[in-house]
């Protein structure tokens, strides 16, 4: 079964301005909850140093895919 996803909220916090001096950066992912027809996400974007430089959480529309 194939599916398919759409956002019905977003919401991001930026806590740092990246500039080219920022070096390499990653995301940390985590998923909340996921049920039948939603799902809750967050994410953090992190250097290697750990800091924080921006958070967002998310709710998704699950759908089948016809």
């Amino acid at each position: 079964e194939e599916f398919t996803f759409t956002t019905l909220e977003l919401k991001v916090n930026f806590m740092r301005a990246i500039t080219v001096n920022s070096g390499k950066m990653t995301t940390k992912t985590k998923l909340i909850h996921a049920g039948r027809t939603t799902a809750v996400i967050e994410a953090t974007l992190v250097d290697l140093h750990d800091k924080i430089f921006a958070h967002a959480t998310s709710t998704c529309l699950i759908m089948k895919k016809m």
